[in-house]
């Protein structure tokens, strides 16, 4: 996907509130060259941030790529099986067995709220 292009834009549904940061990334891994890592060794009020939550597409590009870095930087990764897509339900699989194997945890939508609200 393209800067400028209708699959580069934002989802109106999910669009940004006013306060909230946009990270642009150019490449599947969301911390390589973009300001994520800065962002979140910054942010003030929750203490600091030690866990990322990986959702999105392609699970086995985009997603598990980010999810390879967060750990590497020392981050938690809580990996939503069921709030990510990916180009077919065998490499879907096959990351989720991975990241929960060797990066991280993988939890649902309802495991995850679950925790949060623990």
């Amino acid at each position: 996907m393209r800067e400028g292009s209708a699959g580069a834009e934002i989802v109106a549904a999910l669009a940004p509130l006013p306060g909230d940061v946009v990270i642009k990334k150019h490449r599947y891994d969301a911390f390589h060259n973009t300001q994520l890592e800065t962002v979140l060794r910054n942010i003030r009020g929750a203490g600091r941030v030690d866990t990322v939550i990986i959702i999105g597409t392609v699970t086995s590009v985009c997603c598990e790529s980010t999810a390879r870095s967060a750990f590497m930087r020392d981050y938690k990764v809580a990996f939503i099986s069921d709030a990510n897509g990916g180009l077919d339900e065998a490499s879907h699989n096959a990351t989720l067995d991975i990241i929960g194997k060797v990066f991280g945890r993988v939890m649902t939508v309802a495991e995850l709220g679950n925790l949060l609200r623990s």
